[in-house]
């Protein structure tokens, strides 16, 4: 008689983008930003280190990890309202953020 396996499978962390009506896929504890960039998705960012604010985004649900940062790229006034850096902000689970709006929609480094 054989045992049978089980395998526990976790969900994987996601991030769904309202500005562009898709979701793309994050490893566990990976920044969203880097997850978007891995997935091919178009997402404005420039230091991918906290310190400039490119990549400023609405957290609309779900919860994140956010890493240190510099309090130029993001204000305790932003904070407070739901906005965060997806340059240090990591994914565990499922998440919908809105890109800010004004912000060009591309695959480029702003400068």
């Amino acid at each position: 008689r054989l045992a049978a396996r089980f395998q526990t499978t976790l969900p994987v962390p996601t991030v769904r983008l309202i500005n562009a009506d898709t979701t793309f896929p994050a490893a566990d504890g990976e920044t969203i930003l880097a997850a978007a960039l891995r997935a091919g998705m178009p997402f404005p960012y420039s230091c991918q280190a906290g310190n400039c604010g490119s990549c400023k985004c609405v957290l609309v649900e779900g919860e994140v990890l956010e890493l240190e940062y510099s309090d130029s790229a993001l204000s305790v006034a932003e904070r407070m309202n739901g906005t965060i850096l997806a340059c240090r902000a990591q994914v565990f689970g499922e998440i919908l953020i809105q890109h800010l709006a004004g912000k060009a929609m591309d695959n480029t480094a702003c400068d």
